[in-house]
């Protein structure tokens, strides 16, 4: 299951809930999905910020 099926399921879920214990467990389910993807989200943009940088110095020093 991708992160964010989970994210959608865990939603679902929540809105579904019949009690406060019950919404509370799923609740901090989703929590920790949304952290996860936060998490990776963040690498990947990190990741592609510095292949990018690498890229335009490449260029820069095939220029010189």
């Amino acid at each position: 299951m991708t992160p964010e099926a989970k994210i959608r399921q865990l939603s679902t879920l929540l809105l579904a809930a019949e009690n406060d214990e019950a919404a509370n467990r799923i609740l901090a389910d989703l929590r920790d999905a949304l952290h996860e993807y936060y998490v990776r989200l963040r690498r990947e943009v990190a990741l592609e910020m510095e292949r990018e940088y690498l890229s335009s110095h490449k260029e820069d020093m095939a220029a010189d």
